[in-house]
């Protein structure tokens, strides 16, 4: 046998016997519970309905009770937007010449499409529905 062949074989059995023997041995103690997994996130899902600013501006105001003062401070908020519920863009975003943005405040998140390109506006772009996830901060 040439040496790559017996190095080759040499590598096989060595990570053999490391499994089997890192299996062996009494089960140890039971660790302390962990944090419950998904209680300082919370979601919240509503119909939009847009109200015209001018020709190139549409806003909507979603009032929830779950963006707080400590969610400000330290938590995190994201917005997606969809047509139908299945695909959601995240905001802020831009296309088509248009720009979708949001800003918060206890209490409620606001909504702006702008048409920067002008001309007639694509209704495509007032979406139906918001989708709000809220991580609180430690």
């Amino acid at each position: 046998m040439d040496i790559m062949k017996i190095l080759k074989l040499f590598f096989i059995i060595i990570g053999f016997v490391t499994i089997f023997a890192a299996c062996e041995g009494p089960e140890g103690p039971q660790g302390p519970s962990g944090k419950d997994g998904n209680a300082n996130v919370k979601t919240d899902t509503a119909s939009i309905t847009w109200a015209k600013i001018d020709d190139n501006i549409y806003k909507f105001v979603f009032n929830t009770t779950f963006i707080t003062q400590d969610i400000l401070s330290k938590g995190s908020i994201i917005v997606s937007v969809s047509n139908d519920k299945s695909s959601w863009i995240q905001l802020p975003t831009y296309a088509g010449g248009y720009a979708i943005y949001y800003w918060f405040n206890i209490g409620s998140i606001t909504i702006t499409i702008n048409n920067t390109a002008g001309g007639s506006f694509d209704n495509s772009f007032l979406y139906k529905y918001i989708k709000v996830l809220i991580i609180a901060g430690d």
